[in-house]
């Protein structure tokens, strides 16, 4: 077992839990990518389920951000002030991604 990978996972099932537990569905949705039906499932695992899910070496999320915003990253001179232009760019091209809005 990776367990760099079965943490990764583990954290984002509690970050998705935690959220759906304080109403915050929606930054479950739109930060991390979870459809509404998952954010259910989720919400109900209890700790040791969550845990045994982490554990299964598989990641549970994948990759949302689409290559032309990588390589934003990449040209000289980036500046922080890009950096707030980049993280508007990547929130729309996420959550304009097929499967992410519901």
């Amino acid at each position: 077992m990776d367990h760099d990978i079965a943490e990764l996972n583990r954290l984002f099932m509690l970050k998705v839990r935690e959220y759906a537990h304080s109403g915050l569905e929606h930054k479950a949705r739109y930060l991390l990518g979870v459809p509404p039906d998952v954010i259910h499932l989720i919400k109900n695992l209890s700790l040791t389920q969550i845990q045994n899910l982490a554990n299964t070496n598989i990641s549970c999320f994948s990759w949302r951000i689409p290559p032309s915003l990588l390589k934003e990253l990449q040209i000289d001179g980036y500046t922080a002030r890009e950096s707030q232009t980049f993280q508007t760019h990547l929130m729309a091209s996420v959550t304009q991604q097929k499967g992410t809005i519901q």
